[in-house]
């Protein structure tokens, strides 16, 4: 567990008729995620400024944080209060569209469950969220247009992750609302998202990573605090596709096996990725698309 404490960036972004987010950004999170990879398990590790006088430590890190042993002072409970319910026109823009009229029919449909989907992942580069005035609108602006060229192939945006080493968004295809061509309506995602119009000229970079197979989807976390995702091996595996992109698109076998009698593909020699093993083990390549055919425009 790390702690760090300072300053940080709060944004609200994203259309309301699809989702708004609400972003926290900035050096202070960026030092968290530092710290996490720094932490052993079974201990907690904190920032400079998060340590106080009444905290037992056991010195520093090794490139940086202080361990916590404990308090000397006891520190009393202070829940948050009860909070009266939103309107429904208040929340709306707050969800997911299918994700709310599940829950407004019952919630029958927002049940945990295993199906194949497809994960898009997005890292992105040019926004300066502590030195730069305008860094909300620019957000705000970038993931709006995401958000609607996502929409268009029918898949939705679940995540939302800022950082100094570049940000990410996680779509899904196939959890929320399933086509019969979902790998195909990824890819064409991924294709239109890495032309990014003029307007969006201050985004520096883009990588993105693209994966089908069964994943857990449904809703997860506390009572305070619930949100829809679609976890699994292939998560992750669209994320380590994402890190090594390198400025493009890359996709698994099973995409390219589903979509590639439509997209050009170059196939590339095995890889590997952080926590798994070579894809010539798993029986696995990794393809970078290239182009789409002029068949790819049937939407």
């Amino acid at each position: 567990m790390t702690v760090a404490s300072g300053s940080v960036r709060r944004y609200l972004v994203g259309r309301p008729e699809v989702q708004q987010i609400e972003v926290l950004a900035g050096q202070t999170l960026d030092e968290l995620a530092r710290l996490e990879k720094l932490a052993v398990q079974g201990e907690v590790l904190v920032s400079a400024t998060a340590v106080f006088p009444d905290m037992t430590t056991a010195g520093e890190r090794d490139g940086g944080g202080v361990v916590v042993c404990g308090l000397e002072t006891a520190v009393s409970p202070d829940p948050w209060p009860e909070l009266p319910p939103l309107p429904m026109a208040q929340t709306r823009r707050w969800l997911l569209e299918p994700t709310f009229y599940a829950l407004q029919a019952g919630g029958s449909q927002f049940m945990a469950e295993l199906r194949p989907a497809n994960a898009l992942f997005l890292q992105f580069w040019g926004v300066d969220y502590d030195g730069d005035a305008q860094a909300g609108q620019k957000l705000d602006r970038f993931v709006g247009w995401v958000q609607g060229v996502v929409a268009h192939y029918g898949g939705y945006i679940l995540q939302l992750t800022t950082g100094d080493k570049g940000s990410y968004l996680y779509a899904t295809f196939g959890a929320l609302k399933a086509y019969e061509d979902d790998a195909l309506r990824a890819v064409l995602a991924a294709l239109d998202l890495h032309q990014l119009p003029q307007e969006m000229a201050f985004i520096s970079r883009l990588q993105i990573g693209v994966t089908n197979g069964e994943m857990y989807v449904g809703a997860y976390g506390s009572g305070t605090r619930r949100t829809y995702g679609a976890l699994g091996n292939k998560t992750n595996m669209a994320a380590r596709l994402m890190v090594a992109a390198d400025a493009g698109i890359l996709c698994d076998q099973v995409v390219y096996g589903a979509t590639k009698e439509r997209i050009t593909y170059e196939v590339l020699a095995p890889i590997q990725v952080k926590g798994r093993e070579t894809l010539a083990q798993m029986g696995s390549t990794y393809s970078q698309v290239r182009s789409a055919l002029s068949v790819c425009q049937w939407l």
